[in-house]
């Protein structure tokens, strides 16, 4: 019919992470999963790199565990639920950390991360410059 294959031309030019928009109206799927059924569905932004696979059996797997901490958004992508509990975990702690730290009334306090100059330790610090001012250069500091 003619609707298969209108739906097959939209699948076929669409993307694991491309960003959709999709009018119609809430429905159910066979499933009886919550679903939109789509009127219209237009290409807003096409993703341009491959996202992962989290399952590792396939050409873009992701499994290298570097590659999972240091690119966060791709492993979230790519391994979903499992890597949100994860977060949850982590969120959960932080909160509970904060909690106990306010309740005896300690102070959080940020300090910046850039400095004007570099100081006290024996590592050579990374030097940076901003886009706004790149007259001078700003040392990242050495500790966390």
């Amino acid at each position: 019919d003619s609707s298969g294959n209108e739906f097959l031309q939209v699948h076929r030019s669409l993307r694991k992470g491309d960003i959709v928009a999709v009018t119609g109206f809430p429905g159910k799927s066979k499933k009886g999963e919550l679903s939109i059924v789509p009127k219209s569905i237009v290409l807003m932004v096409p993703c341009l790199h491959d996202i992962p696979s989290g399952r590792g059996d396939g050409k873009y797997s992701l499994q290298n565990k570097s590659i999972r901490y240091r690119q966060r958004h791709l492993d979230m992508l790519a391994n979903g639920m499992e890597v949100k509990e994860v977060f949850k975990t982590r969120a959960a702690v932080i909160s509970y950390i904060r909690k106990f730290l306010d309740d005896i009334e300690f102070l959080e306090v940020e300090t910046p991360v850039l400095y004007d100059s570099s100081g006290g330790a024996t590592a050579r610090p990374f030097i940076t410059h901003l886009e706004t001012d790149n007259v001078r250069a700003l040392s990242m500091r050495i500790a966390p």
